[in-house]
């Protein structure tokens, strides 16, 4: 899979907040183990300084600018308009991933073919700061244990009354946006309505039983 994957990052900057926990987001991407992917941002109507936080953390990356921000639907539609590797896989500008979450899902897809989304099991993060740095003040578990939802069998039955899956946990065939996209009036929900309609379409789904991304439960942390 040389190559074969993309991370897709939509960005909206507003403050030196949300600058803070885009640069701690691009530090997780920096650690991971496995480091053969692209990397596409969306700047979703962002501050300068966040561009420039880019540059300073990638070696490399290609870029879309959107002036006025639209829905993050549209911003994610752009994106992958623009990704031509045969998986995506994306990252929220303010969470993380843990380092072997890119390496351990490569795995898991080069030993089942037939799967054509997959996800992983995923913490709360609490946030504080120390020292004028930003920290995790503690991981929380979800109400999802790490053996639930793993087959295609069990998240379909499960997926049309409740979304079990992580959005920026998710690793995905690229040619699935082809024929379909992210609905821009699914407010807050965008994620779940998609992978409801890639069960329709008979797309497979898998989760692994490991907690491999961390997701920002408060955007302002404590101090």
């Amino acid at each position: 899979m040389y190559n074969d994957l993309t991370v897709l990052i939509c960005v909206h900057s507003k403050d030196n907040l949300h600058d803070r926990l885009f640069e701690r987001a691009l530090k997780s991407l920096n650690f991971q183990t496995y480091q053969d992917f692209k990397t596409v941002i969306v700047f979703d109507e962002c501050l300068e300084s966040t561009k420039v936080i880019a540059i300073l953390e990638l070696d490399e990356f290609s870029c879309l600018n959107k002036n006025k921000k639209t829905g993050l639907s549209d911003a994610k539609n752009l994106g992958l308009s623009k990704i031509d590797t045969e998986w995506v896989t994306f990252l929220d500008a303010d969470d993380i991933y843990l380092p072997e979450k890119l390496q351990k899902q490569i795995e898991f897809l080069q030993g089942n073919p037939s799967i054509d989304i997959l996800s992983t099991h995923y913490w709360w993060a609490d946030l504080k700061i120390v020292d004028k740095t930003l920290q995790i003040r503690r991981l929380n578990r979800t109400c999802f244990k790490n053996d639930m939802y793993l087959t295609h069998e069990q998240i379909a039955e499960r997926l049309p009354k409740e979304n079990v899956l992580c959005h920026g946990s998710i690793m995905m065939r690229r040619k699935i946006f082809d024929e379909l996209k992210y609905d821009n009036t699914k407010i807050g929900y965008e994620d779940w309505d998609l992978w409801i309609r890639c069960l329709e379409k008979g797309y497979k789904f898998a989760q692994l039983p490991e907690r491999l991304y961390v997701y920002t439960r408060n955007p302002n942390p404590i101090r």
